[in-house]
C-alpha cells in the first residue's frame, strides 16, 4: 500500500490540509522536440502534523540553554543494558588517549578527561546533552517499535477471532504509542535546540561580550528564521538602551576634564639634555 495514499486518508480524517503537488518545471531547449520527452515525476510533499510541530518546539520557546526540566515520561523508557548499548550517554573518552594528546593532564581514573580550551569544553558539554536527548528519542522509538509490532499481532487476532478484549488492548496500545511518540518528538526537538545553541556559541566567541551576556543570548527563544532569531532584536535594543543611558549620563553629569600631569625631569636628565643654546662649533 502506498505511503502517501494512507497519509492522505489520515490527513483527511484528521482535517489536516493536504499540500499541493510541486509544479512541474519547464522543459529545456537541450532536450529538443523530435524525441519523446523524459517523464518528469512531480514531488508530493507530506503534511506536517500540527501537534508534532508544537511538541518538537517545546524546549525552544523558553530558556533553551539553561532550562533543565526533564522530559515527561522519560524515566519510563529506560531499557535493559541501555548504557552498554550507547542508549543513555555519549561514550566516554579513553584516559590513555586523552593523556597522550594532552600530556600535562595525565591519566586519572577519578575524573573524566577534559579539553584544554574553555570554548571546547563548552562544546563538549553541549554535545553530551544533545547525545542524551537523541538517546532518549532512540529509547522511545524502541518502545514504539515494540508496541507497533504488537499491534500487528493484535490485528491478526482481530481477523481470526474479533473480541472486546482484543479491541480494548488495541486501543490501549495505540494510546501508549502516542504518548511514547510525543516523548520521542520532544527529545528530538531538544537535541535540535541544543545544536542551535552550539552554533550561537561559536559565533558569540567572535565577540567581546562577557560570559553573562553570552548566556542571556543563548537563552533567547529559538525560531526557524535564523540562528539568533529573536536574540538579534534583543541585542539591538540592549545596545540602543545602553547608548541612550550613556548619552543621558554624559548630559546630566558631565565629567570634568582632568589636566594632564606635568612631566618633571630629574636633575640628571636635565643635565644630559642637549641645549639648544649651545654654540655651534665652526
Amino acid at each position: 500500500m502506498d505511503l502517501q495514499a494512507v497519509c492522505k486518508r489520515a490527513a483527511a480524517r484528521l482535517d489536516i490540509p493536504w499540500p499541493e503537488m510541486a509544479k512541474e518545471t519547464s522543459g529545456s531547449c537541450y532536450e529538443g522536440k523530435h524525441f519523446p520527452q523524459a517523464a518528469r515525476t512531480k514531488r508530493q510533499l507530506l503534511p506536517v502534523f500540527p501537534e508534532m510541530l508544537h511538541e518538537v518546539s517545546v524546549s525552544w520557546r523558553e530558556r533553551p540553554f539553561s532550562n533543565k526540566v526533564p522530559i515527561q515520561g522519560a524515566s519510563s523508557l529506560d531499557c535493559d543494558g541501555m548504557e552498554k548499548l550507547g542508549l543513555l550517554r555519549i561514550p566516554p573518552m579513553e584516559p590513555l588517549v586523552a593523556a597522550h594528546l594532552r600530556p600535562r593532564m595525565g591519566p586519572s581514573p577519578s575524573r573524566n578527561p577534559t579539553l584544554p580550551a574553555k570554548s571546547d569544553r563548552f562544546q563538549s558539554t553541549m554535545t553530551e546533552q544533545s547525545y542524551k536527548a537523541a538517546a532518549l528519542s532512540a529509547r522511545a522509538l524502541n518502545v514504539s517499535s515494540l508496541l507497533t509490532a504488537y499491534q500487528v499481532e493484535l490485528c491478526e487476532d482481530l481477523s481470526g477471532n474479533p473480541g472486546a478484549a482484543t479491541l480494548d488492548e488495541m486501543a490501549a496500545v495505540t494510546d501508549i504509542c502516542l504518548r511514547v511518540q510525543r516523548c520521542a518528538v520532544q527529545a528530538t526537538g531538544k537535541a535540535m535546540g541544543i545544536m542551535v545553541v552550539q552554533e550561537r556559541a561559536r559565533w558569540l566567541n567572535l565577540t567581546n561580550l562577557p560570559d553573562r551576556e553570552k548566556e542571556d543570548v543563548l537563552d533567547m527563544p529559538i525560531v526557524p528564521e535564523g540562528i539568533f532569531g529573536s536574540a538579534l532584536a534583543s541585542m539591538q535594543r540592549r545596545c540602543e538602551s545602553k547608548k541612550k543611558e550613556d548619552e543621558a549620563l554624559h548630559l546630566c553629569l558631565p565629567r570634568r576634564v582632568q589636566p594632564l600631569p606635568s612631566q618633571q625631569q630629574s636633575f640628571a636628565a636635565a643635565v644630559l639634555r642637549p641645549s639648544c643654546l649651545e654654540p655651534c662649533s665652526v
